[in-house]
C-alpha cells in the first residue's frame, strides 16, 4: 500500500476529513491536505506522512522482514537531547 493510499485509508476509518486532518496538522487550509494527498503528486515528504499519522492518533512502524521482532516506531522527535 502506498503511504497516500494508507492516509487515505485511515482517514475514512476514523472519519477524519481533509479539513479536520488540516486542522489537527496545523496547516493553514483543507487545500494543504488536498494537494498533499492529490493525484497529480506522486509522493510526498516523509515529514509530511508522520506528521499526518500522529495528528490521527497512529504510528509509522518499521519492522524488519527477516525477524518480525525487530521493530522501530518512527515519530516527529528525533529523541536527541
Amino acid at each position: 500500500m502506498t503511504p497516500k493510499r494508507a492516509i487515505k485509508n485511515v482517514m475514512k476509518t476514523l472519519g477524519i476529513t481533509q479539513t479536520k486532518l488540516a486542522e489537527l496538522c496545523e496547516y493553514g487550509s483543507q487545500s494543504a491536505i488536498a494537494m498533499i494527498l492529490g493525484k497529480t503528486r506522486k509522493s510526498f515528504y516523509a515529514d509530511n506522512f508522520i506528521r499526518m499519522v500522529n495528528a490521527m492518533d497512529c504510528e509509522v512502524v518499521i519492522r524488519c522482514k527477516s525477524d518480525p521482532l525487530l521493530e522501530w516506531v518512527v515519530d516527529e522527535e528525533d529523541g536527541k537531547k
